[in-house]
């Protein structure tokens, strides 16, 4: 009788263990990264299609797209203005561009008078808008560094 239970218990286990592999099988594959199947595009190709026309410089655009590359595993190459941040690899991604953007608000208020403040709208969603918000801020930054080290 024993026996009989045990066989009927291995038994029950190999069957779900064939079931639940068929029903693995049939499930499609999950879709690629949307990173994954894109063709890359070179720098100066990025900014011509997307920021020639928005007053900032190239240098500013492109050390902000190489942080979101840096700070999410994605190579630049790859990135556009519409991917949202949310959907990046590493989830802490947002995060890192506030902190980034607080950085830059402060390095801002301090190379001015003391009663300068500059704000910047915390809702970034997208790669376009941590540019678009940040790029003045980030223009402003580098170009008092550039007045500090050359004046």
């Amino acid at each position: 009788m024993k026996w009989l239970l045990l066989l009927s218990i291995v038994f029950a286990v190999v069957i779900l263990a064939i079931l639940r592999r068929k029903y693995l099988e049939r499930k499609p594959p999950l879709p690629q990264p949307v990173w994954e199947t894109r063709t890359p595009i070179s720098f100066e190709e990025f900014y011509d299609r997307y920021y020639v026309d928005s007053g900032l410089p190239d240098a500013t655009v492109f050390k902000l797209l190489e942080f979101i590359a840096l700070s999410s595993g994605i190579e630049y190459r790859k990135l556009r203005p519409e991917d949202e941040l949310d959907t990046f690899p590493k989830g802490s991604l947002k995060k890192h561009v506030l902190e980034f953007a607080e950085i830059l608000v402060k390095a801002s208020s301090r190379a001015d008078t003391p009663d300068a403040r500059y704000w910047f709208d915390p809702q970034v969603n997208t790669v376009d808008d941590f540019i678009r918000k940040l790029g003045p801020l980030a223009a402003r930054v580098e170009e008092q560094q550039r007045q500090l080290h050359h004046g």
